[in-house]
């Protein structure tokens, strides 16, 4: 069985805009600035744990179904 890949490319770029974020806090001199950058980066990271918690649980459902534990 294939696992959902949209779910793999969600994770994928939910990091790559993660690692802008940092960037930009990192230049950040602004009060406004740091306090939307962690805004963004604290939903981006709920967004990774979602979407991997997601991902976990459809290779659980893949795996009952097979009777195996997928390697990721």
């Amino acid at each position: 069985m294939k696992l959902d890949c949209s779910i793999q490319e969600k994770i994928d770029l939910e990091i790559r805009m993660r690692e802008g974020i940092w960037k930009l806090l990192s230049l950040s001199t602004q009060k406004d600035q740091v306090l939307h950058a962690v805004k963004n980066l604290m939903v981006c990271n709920a967004r990774i744990m979602a979407y991997t918690s997601e991902l976990q649980k459809l290779e659980e459902q893949i795996a009952n179904q097979t009777g195996r534990w997928l390697v990721t």
